[in-house]
């Protein structure tokens, strides 16, 4: 969501829909409501088979993008994509991504 929409639904206290707050970008998806905590379990599964420390430095990045200039953030990504290329997880998602028939 941009600056400008996030302004006028602040500013305005504009209340939206479901349908619209996903158009916003505000959801991620809509979920009927007898599957909301199945997919939300999903989700949590699936963040939580990730390596915690790219997790960490995935949240840290995520959080540093508005207080960073653009070629600051470039270079803490990049920075960190470097660290994580040696990392014992990134031979086994290599061997798993060329190995598949």
């Amino acid at each position: 969501m941009g600056a400008q929409r996030a302004a006028e639904l602040i500013l305005t206290g504009k209340t939206v829909g479901a349908q619209e707050a996903l158009d916003m970008g505000l959801l991620l998806k809509l979920v009927e409501h007898d599957k909301l905590m199945s997919t939300a379990s999903e989700l949590a599964a699936t963040i939580a088979e990730k390596s915690r420390e790219a997790l960490v430095v995935s949240k840290r990045l995520l959080r540093s993008t508005d207080s960073l200039g653009y070629e600051d953030h470039l270079n803490l990504c990049s920075a960190n994509q470097a660290m994580f290329h040696h990392a014992p997880e990134h031979q086994e998602a290599l061997e798993q991504f060329f190995n598949k028939n």
